[in-house]
């Protein structure tokens, strides 16, 4: 290696940038200053030889190693023109991707031929800018099935590394890619070439019919590269071969018409089958009470109690069931049929009583039932005395004593007196839901009213019915005082009025036609004192003679 002065190389531009395909005339001069004329041989390292060549300066391009022959020049001196001569590097980097993209240092040798020889450089770089360019092909061809791989080939025939990405649109299809891509990217290094099997599966299969054909397009992108979209399809075949098929729809053909009734025919047994009423009977208890007690093929059935005061709950004491429109459709069917057991409970009329129930399902078509209750037999006082009827004093006991028919339980009040600071009829005595036939009281008032109910009840009312007040003046109205009177009244709000309706009778002696109660009313009284004679004997005749 010279020394920097001996051997003189310059670059006119030593940094520049290029596109790859430009071309870029950079000039060198090469000066003699070794003290002998010397042949020069100039060399380019760091650039491919196919992307530059040298021009003399006649204009000239050797097809092998470049010469110049130069005369010295003493050191230190200028130059004259036969020592120094100025040459040019054409480069022109190829458009292909192995012109990488980068930085490209490189260096400019001048060497002598002579011995010893000696060497001359001068150091440059410059920058090849990055180019994109690929091919793309899709192997985008219809299939017929519900599975397919289609194909997209992809080289990067750029001088710099890029990305692909691919995106697949479409109803009715899912997507998968393989190699997968990473961020719905795959990265493709300069000049290498990719394949990507892209998997599309049809959301669902159909049993029956034609082929189904679900259409979507890919688009693929690297870098700024964007192709258009291309299109393809998937043609998904039915489950069922077409050769099933023409089997099946020439046999549906002819057995259409049986199949059809038949699908009637369920449909109206599962629809339309009315509600089966297994039993519906009453059992009629202690006291006169009944129970009707009903069992059914449903578990959500519509029902009609006739009379409608009586309701039906599960005999199970359970909560009525939440049924929806669809759980009284399935009730219907044959395989969810549940027999259930309701009840009602109720009285017992002093009249026969008819009891209807109609179950309905969904649709409204339901069975009817009828069921008659015997009457009850209407209780009867058959005697209600009190013993003594006049006392002589208050201190004196008043026993009562009575008989009954067909009672179940009675009831005994002592009624206030017009003379009482609380008149009202309210005044409990002694209530009795047994059979007792007698009782004792003390009379502390002048005289005083008991009344005796009998009834086919379990048991009286807590409260005394406001009724019973009008009781009593309809019979002194009707009666003496002193008299028995009769009636008949329901412990109930319309009491009062089928009273006011059946007064007339009864004020005649008449038994009105209200049910369930009869009553009877007796006073006894305490007998006042009387002067049943004041006499004076013997008569006088002589004063002073004693009398008695």
């Amino acid at each position: 290696m010279a020394a920097p002065d001996v051997i003189v190389v310059q670059l006119d531009t030593p940094e520049f940038t290029i596109a790859p395909g430009e071309a870029q005339q950079v000039n060198v001069t090469a000066a003699n200053h070794t003290g002998r004329v010397e042949r020069f041989h100039i060399e380019i390292n760091g650039i491919p030889e196919s992307w530059y060549r040298i021009i003399l300066a006649d204009g000239s391009t050797p097809s092998s190693l470049a010469s110049l022959y130069l005369l010295n020049a003493p050191p230190g001196s200028t130059p004259t023109q036969e020592s120094r001569q100025r040459l040019s590097v054409l480069i022109q980097p190829s458009r292909d991707a192995s012109a990488h993209a980068g930085i490209y240092p490189f260096r400019v040798f001048a060497t002598t031929s002579g011995q010893p020889a000696l060497r001359g450089l001068v150091a440059g770089e410059f920058h090849l800018r990055p180019f994109e360019q690929a091919a793309f092909s899709l192997y985008l061809d219809e299939q017929p099935a519900s599975v397919a791989d289609f194909y997209v080939d992809f080289q990067n025939t750029g001088n710099a590394a890029t990305t692909l990405a691919l995106k697949a649109t479409g109803e009715g299809v899912c997507f998968s890619y393989d190699p997968p891509l990473a961020g719905e990217a795959l990265p493709v290094p300069a000049g290498e070439a990719t394949r990507v099997t892209m998997t599309a599966v049809a959301a669902k299969r159909h049993w029956m019919g034609a082929e189904m054909r679900y259409h979507f397009w890919v688009a693929a992108q690297a870098g700024a590269l964007t192709p258009s979209p291309q299109h393809a399809q998937l043609v998904v075949p039915p489950l069922v071969p077409a050769s099933l098929q023409v089997i099946w729809a020439n046999f549906y053909s002819l057995l259409s018409p049986v199949v059809l009734l038949v699908l009637i025919l369920l449909v109206g047994y599962l629809f339309v089958r009315p509600l089966d009423i297994h039993t519906f009977q009453a059992d009629i208890e202690q006291g006169h009470r009944i129970t009707l007690h009903v069992d059914l093929d449903r578990r959500c059935p519509d029902i009609e109690l006739d009379p409608g005061t009586l309701r039906l709950i599960p005999a199970d004491g359970g909560p009525l069931p939440a049924c929806s429109a669809w759980d009284r459709l399935v009730d219907g069917f044959p395989w969810a049929a549940d027999t259930t057991r309701w009840e009602a409970s109720g009285r017992l009329a002093v009249e026969a009583a008819s009891y209807s129930i109609t179950a309905k399902n969904l649709l409204g078509v339901g069975s009817s039932r009828t069921l008659t209750v015997p009457a009850a037999q209407v209780p009867k006082i058959l005697t209600f005395e009190v013993d003594p009827l006049r006392l002589k004093n208050e201190t004196e006991q008043v026993g009562l004593s009575w008989t009954t028919q067909d009672a179940h339980a009675v009831k005994l009040l002592r009624l206030g007196t017009p003379t009482d600071a609380d008149p009202e009829l309210r005044d409990l005595f002694v209530p009795l839901n047994s059979l007792s036939s007698s009782v004792t009281d003390n009379l502390r008032r002048d005289h005083g009213e008991y009344m005796l109910l009998a009834a086919i009840v379990h048991e009286f009312p807590a409260d005394n019915s406001p009724a019973l007040e009008r009781i009593r003046p309809h019979c002194e109205e009707a009666r003496e005082s002193t008299e028995t009177c009769i009636g008949r009244l329901r412990f109930q709000a319309a009491a009062e009025e089928k009273f006011a309706q059946c007064k007339p009778r009864f004020l005649r002696g008449e038994l009105c036609s209200l049910p369930d109660v009869v009553m009877r009313i007796l006073r006894a009284t305490v007998a006042s004192p009387e002067i049943t004679a004041f006499t004076v004997t013997p008569e006088v005749t002589n004063p002073g003679s004693p009398v008695d």
